[in-house]
């Protein structure tokens, strides 16, 4: 497979649109990237990490939402061609840590490939090839509940990660993502995990990993801790494009 059968379409902002409008966007369209674009141009691009490291900084004494769109993008993406193979967009979305890469033809955007179409390629074509333990990550990262969520995300940033496994007793009850701190209600101070995490359910290592992948994209998971008499690691999306390289 090659880029331009992987491709979707590309959300895209202006550098002088605000992080608030950014934000609305993401939400909107399910999207944690999005193209920054001038006189039809890429000339960056911003994502939900991003904006969560310029909460975090605390830099600016304006409102997050406030700022505009260049303060906080990267102007410099990384980018393929139409034609690169899907083996050479992996290798790339690894290696640059990035989860989504702007497709060009020439200097015109043609488009973005996210982690899903690999991951449903993965569902397709490898039933019965893996099971979730030749995948998993054996060393999940975890919070307690009764943690803030300022502890996680200094976690989430000295760790490099988007989400965190919350436990109790050595077993998973629930889920804290990067998206679940951006798009909180919360205003003030921030709440304790216990108020902002999501359900999550178990897998087991023997599973098929392709059945697996399948039900993570039918119910828009991107991380599952793995259960065997307690949790014994965590299967993202980011393991399965490890598979793929």
């Amino acid at each position: 497979m090659i880029a331009k059968d992987l491709m979707t379409d590309a959300i895209c902002v202006s550098k002088t649109d605000t992080l608030g409008h950014a934000r609305r966007l993401m939400v909107r369209y399910h999207r944690r990237q999005l193209l920054v674009m001038e006189e039809d141009k890429l000339v960056g691009i911003l994502t939900l990490a991003d904006i969560l490291s310029r909460m975090r900084s605390g830099k600016s004494r304006r409102p997050v939402d406030k700022l505009s769109v260049e303060t906080t993008m990267n102007s410099r993406p990384h980018f393929m061609k139409l034609e690169d193979s899907d083996k050479s967009i992996v290798k790339t979305m690894l290696d640059k840590d990035i989860s989504g890469i702007p497709i060009l033809d020439g200097v015109d955007v043609k488009g973005m490939v996210t982690k899903e179409p690999l991951l449903q390629h993965f569902a397709e074509e490898y039933k019965g090839k893996f099971k979730v333990k030749d995948l998993m990550s054996s060393e999940p990262i975890t919070v307690n509940p009764d943690h803030t969520v300022a502890h996680v995300m200094a976690v989430l940033a000295e760790k490099s990660r988007s989400r965190v496994i919350v436990e109790r007793a050595g077993h998973p009850i629930g889920l804290v993502s990067n998206q679940d701190i951006f798009f909180s209600p919360f205003k003030q101070e921030p709440p304790y995990v216990d108020e902002l995490m999501s359900n999550v359910r178990s897998v087991s290592p023997d599973d098929d990993a392709a059945i697996v992948a399948h039900d993570m994209l039918d119910q828009n998971e991107f991380c599952l801790p793995v259960v065997d008499k307690g949790l014994v690691g965590v299967i993202t999306r980011t393991d399965y494009l490890k598979a793929l390289r």
